[in-house]
């Protein structure tokens, strides 16, 4: 089952959502872009609310242009009032996120943060205390491989494992 992304965004600011497509272009990651998932003719509220409704996250790109989108501030709202989770990118320096979601830590992805050289960011993330951080590294990994990690962890049995440099990978560890 494929992991259901719903993009927010304003139509103004549709470069910084191909880029972000393309990073997430997964075997098991389906993005929903209203801009290229809705077929004209089709019913655009509907098919929104819907896409918001299924999808396991919803990502918003924050700009001014998003602030002055009447869909955006809806999206947000729905998103919201279903409980999602939420990730917000934003997209300009000195730009405040609106209402439920303003307490959110967020990706600081300002102007032209997206390389198209490889998969490489540069972004600033937010972390718990307002800090903004400079990640230095990103390991491009499929979903499966992050929640078998995870999973590995909660049940204890990521011990066995350790990391070997050469390698670059876990392997099970010597008895």
């Amino acid at each position: 089952m494929a992991y259901k992304v719903f993009i927010s965004y304003s139509t103004k600011d549709i470069p910084n959502v191909d880029a972000l497509r393309k990073l997430l272009q997964f075997p098991d990651v389906e993005c929903f872009v209203s801009e290229y998932a809705v077929t004209p003719g089709a019913p655009l509220a509907p098919t929104i609310k819907n896409a918001i409704q299924t999808c396991d996250l919803f990502v918003v790109l924050w700009s001014k242009n998003a602030l002055a989108s009447e869909w955006v501030s809806q999206e947000i709202g729905i998103a919201h009032g279903g409980q999602k989770p939420i990730l917000p990118f934003v997209l300009e320096k000195n730009l405040q996120l609106p209402g439920f979601i303003k307490e959110l830590r967020y990706v600081a992805a300002f102007q032209d943060q997206f390389s198209s050289a490889g998969g490489h960011v540069e972004i600033e993330i937010g972390d718990c205390f307002g800090n903004l951080v400079k990640p230095r590294e990103w390991f491009l990994v499929p979903l499966f491989v992050v929640n078998e990690l995870v999973e590995r962890i909660r049940d204890g049995s990521i011990t066995g494992y350790v990391y070997d440099p050469k390698a670059a990978r876990l392997v099970k560890a010597a008895s």
